[in-house]
């Protein structure tokens, strides 16, 4: 999961600004895949 790495990436380097950004990506792509989620509940 890219939006996971970059975040985590982004936490080692301190740096304020690429952790707000990439906390922000990866909220975006959770909420998008729990919206699929919530759609296809028994999809794999």
């Amino acid at each position: 999961m890219d939006a996971a790495e970059n975040l985590a990436v982004a936490r080692r380097s301190g740096d304020q600004a690429k952790i707000a950004k990439a906390q922000a990506e990866f909220d975006k792509v959770s909420a998008e895949a729990a919206a699929t989620r919530a759609a296809n509940p028994t999809a794999p």
